[in-house]
């Protein structure tokens, strides 16, 4: 199971629809809570590195508040100093198995 943090002010802002997709739970950064986790119990949570209202280092402090044992990974695109961004998260939550997802962005 998946949890997926996401812009969903701005989803719903731009008048588009919460995915409904087996095994896939998405949810606001303000959404989540402890109970929340416990309902969905992810295998994997996955957020933007840098969302509308949060950022990962906010999300894994939480999941380790929370004894989150699964594995969190943030979406970005290519930065020039991953280890860094790596680096300050599980400075900030270092008991959470975290790792960043690069996306290349396609410009048509």
């Amino acid at each position: 199971m998946f949890l997926l943090i996401a812009n969903i002010l701005t989803w719903r802002r731009d008048g588009r629809d919460v995915p409904n997709v087996e095994g896939f739970r998405f949810a606001a950064f303000g959404e989540l809570t402890e109970d929340l986790l416990a309902e969905v119990a992810p295998d994997v949570v996955l957020s933007p590195l840098i969302g509308e209202d949060f950022d990962a280092v906010e999300v894994a402090r939480l999941l380790q508040r929370w004894d989150f044992r699964g594995r969190y990974r943030a979406i970005t695109a290519s930065l020039p100093c991953l280890d860094a961004v790596r680096a300050e998260v599980l400075e900030a939550a270092p008991d959470v198995d975290f790792d960043l997802f690069v996306v290349q962005s396609r410009i048509n």
